[in-house]
């Protein structure tokens, strides 16, 4: 501890650490009964660490314990000759100041920890960066040896005229260094060369077309004359292949036209006799085929529409029949919905979809039905609800009833030493807010925040406490707005350090809630 004093440039990790030693000889000393002394050392452990809130909520209950402590001692002052002096003992401490103690410890410990972590990362990041620019020089050296290879080497097929292969060395030059200003020249005297070279190599290739051109045309014409006369005797030699052919596939069709005909496929047999039509339509042979397929085809369609009227007379009375069941069933579910059977009714009317599915009428009698159950369901929902509300509301004068009667009693009970507690504990708070708004105007948000929650374990129902939270709260807000711009420079989240992270102060005052029983 002394150490620190004298080289306050300590690291935060070795005074955090001092602070949990503190804290736990302060809590020695507590044990002892030595509160005063164990108060300077937790006082002096906060002068360390002004953010730990459990030193502070600890420092505040052991300030209350001592000051119990000294009004007993000037109580038994004036007894104090007629009895004995006792020796010192170890001093019994309630639970819950036992706990903060062992937060507190905790806290620091944790705390120490977190910044050894910190300090170390942050050694380890110095390390990285200066091994980065090694790394960054060695790869420039790199980088300039492999450009001046491939210069070189494009160099060498310039003078070869491998102009293209001399580009792709270029390329693969900008690849490691786009602003290499010995690359752009190199590329500029390539591309003039390459230009030149272009420039020889088009008046070579006109020249040579003129050439081919004229000869071309020479061989074009000795070529027409012959191919003139090819075409003349192929198309002759095809026009006679293409008669014979066709009187054969009208021979060959009108053959299989013939035993469909005769095997009474009348379809196909005139499908296929449409094709014969269109190469020959004038054969007398396909005319007089076509005539005896159709006057057998009309036979048969007149022996199928004679059927046909059989069947429609048919399905007519079975129609009637369905009709006739479709109307049964349709009275007997408008008279099971009458006596409210709707689950029947509708049963009913499904059977008889069965018959016919889209019958108007049974559509028309369903909607009916659901119509008719639908108002009933809700007239029974009426009556239910009305029940319900008339229970409700005795329930509510009956609660109300009860409420005035125990407000009355409370009001009538309430004592003067209750008054005077009452003050005593709005003095404490309003020392406790004090104090919040001291630390609130140094921008020491938690802990204003600390000393806020001191005074709402004293009345948690207080509203200046609730509205000096509040200010705090929005104040925290307004400034960590301010600093959004310089997020990304602080990306480190300290929440057990005493610097506040992302939701930091709220994770702390609901920690304080969950303790808050404890410690009173």
């Amino acid at each position: 501890m002394s150490e620190s004093k004298e080289n306050p440039n300590l690291p935060a990790s070795e005074r955090l650490k001092e602070v949990a030693l503190l804290l736990k000889q302060a809590d020695k000393l507590v044990k002892e009964g030595d509160l005063a002394t164990a108060l300077d050392l937790i006082v002096k452990a906060r002068s360390y660490d002004s953010r730990h809130l459990y030193a502070l909520a600890y420092e505040e209950r052991v300030r209350t314990l001592l000051n119990a402590k000294q009004k007993e001692d000037q109580g038994k002052t004036a007894s104090s000759e007629t009895t004995t002096q006792e020796t010192p003992t170890e001093h019994k401490i309630t639970p819950a100041l036992q706990h903060l103690s062992n937060l507190a410890i905790i806290e620091a410990q944790h705390s120490a920890t977190v910044a050894a972590q910190q300090e170390k990362a942050i050694e380890l990041h110095k390390k990285e960066e200066e091994e980065k620019t090694k790394q960054e020089e060695l790869r420039r050296n790199a980088i300039d040896t492999k450009i001046g290879t491939f210069l070189t080497r494009a160099s060498s097929y310039i003078e070869r005229k491998e102009y293209n292969r001399a580009l792709d060395e270029i390329a693969r030059a900008y690849l490691l260094d786009p602003v290499n200003d010995k690359i752009h020249e190199l590329e500029e005297r390539i591309r003039k060369s390459l230009e030149e070279n272009k420039r020889t190599e088009e008046e070579d290739r006109v020249k040579k077309q003129e050439e081919d051109k004229i000869k071309r045309e020479e061989v074009l014409k000795t070529k027409t004359v012959i191919l003139q006369k090819e075409k003349e005797e192929k198309q002759k030699r095809e026009e006679e292949e293409r008669k014979f052919a066709q009187q054969e596939k009208v021979r060959q069709y009108l053959q299989h036209v013939s035993e469909l005909f005769q095997a009474g496929k009348l379809d196909e047999a005139l499908s296929e006799l449409a094709f014969v039509i269109v190469i020959d339509p004038l054969n007398e042979e396909v005319l007089k085929l076509e005539h005896q397929i159709l006057e057998t085809q009309e036979r048969q369609q007149q022996t199928q529409l004679e059927l046909y009227q059989k069947q429609l007379e048919e399905r007519q009375k079975k129609r009637e029949a369905i009709l006739a069941t479709i109307k049964k069933h349709i009275e007997n579910a408008d008279l099971l919905a009458k006596q409210h059977k709707f689950t029947e009714a509708l049963r009913t009317i499904t059977r008889a979809t069965v018959l016919d599915p889209i019958n108007d009428d049974l559509q028309q009698c369903e909607s009916r039905i659901l119509a008719m159950q639908e108002e009933h369901i809700q007239q029974e929902e009426e009556r239910k609800r009305e029940l319900h509300d008339q229970i409700r509301r005795q329930q509510e004068e009956e609660l109300l009833r009860i409420e005035r009667a125990d407000r009355d009693r409370v009001l009538q009970g309430e004592s003067n030493e209750s008054l005077a507690r009452k003050q005593a504990d709005k003095e404490k708070i309003g020392k406790y807010l004090e104090r919040a708004r001291e630390y609130l105007a140094e921008h020491h948000f938690e802990v204003a925040l600390g000393e806020v929650a001191l005074a709402f374990i004293i009345n948690p129902f207080d509203d200046d406490i609730r509205k000096v939270e509040q200010e705090i709260l929005v104040a925290r807000m307004n400034k960590r707005s301010r600093m959004i711009p310089q997020a990304g420079s602080r990306s480190i989240c300290w929440n057990r350090n005493g610097f506040a992270g992302k939701n930091s102060t709220a994770k702390r005052s609901t920690k304080w809630q969950r303790h808050s029983s404890l410690i009173r």
